[in-house]
């Protein structure tokens, strides 16, 4: 273990460099907030341009569920049903809503406004550690796991989707791909992983 540790403490100063503004700033919420001004009546400054607009889900749909699971959680409230939809819909139902996702768990610990920065920041923590673990038994150096590690914690497929549930599960596909390949290798399953990644939320994604 004393040999990784080094690596394993690279991965997390990287994380933390990339999230560094964030972490500094206490004024900023990490979230996608700017997708407001796409609609009335804040659209009417011209001047503010959403940076992605593939963020607008985040906007309007995991945000306010997310919001709603944290306020029911505190108040010692389990959020079967969400009265704010349709006149009333599931909500714990609704595995995209992520209620006992891990992160959204951890976040309980935080105010609402940091919640989405530690979630994502564990997001990246756990993909990366988890690729790592999954290249070191292919007879790679150090610096090859360490790599394909950031290749995986910062592609598009982590970065892009942070606001939403997909990137809770695709944050522990490479301990699925460890456990597997431990199972193959030996008898340890891959089973007690695979549940978590089923609680996270994206139940098609998890599927796969």
């Amino acid at each position: 273990m004393r040999k990784h540790l080094p690596v394993i403490l690279s991965l997390c100063f990287l994380i933390c460099i990339f999230f560094s503004k964030d972490l500094v700033s206490r004024h900023t919420v990490f979230a996608p907030l700017d997708m407001i001004y796409l609609y009335a009546p804040w659209n009417a400054d011209k001047k503010i341009i959403p940076e992605n607009f593939q963020q607008a889900d985040a906007l309007y749909q995991f945000i306010p569920w997310r919001m709603y699971a944290y306020e029911q959680l505190k108040q010692g409230n389990f959020p079967l049903w969400n009265p704010y939809e349709y006149g009333g819909i599931p909500f714990f139902a609704n595995d995209q809503s992520g209620v006992l996702s891990p992160y959204n768990l951890a976040g309980l610990a935080f105010p609402f406004t940091r919640g989405f920065l530690i979630s994502a920041l564990l997001k990246l923590l756990v993909a990366a550690a988890g690729m790592y673990v999954f290249l070191n038994p292919f007879s790679l150096n150090p610096a090859s796991c360490l790599i394909g590690s950031i290749a995986y914690t910062f592609s598009a497929l982590m970065v892009t989707w942070l606001y939403h549930p997909l990137s809770a599960v695709t944050s522990f596909f490479p301990w699925l791909l460890w456990a597997f390949e431990r199972l193959y290798r030996s008898t340890i399953s891959g089973t007690a992983v695979h549940r978590i990644t089923v609680l996270s939320g994206a139940s098609a994604l998890t599927a796969l």
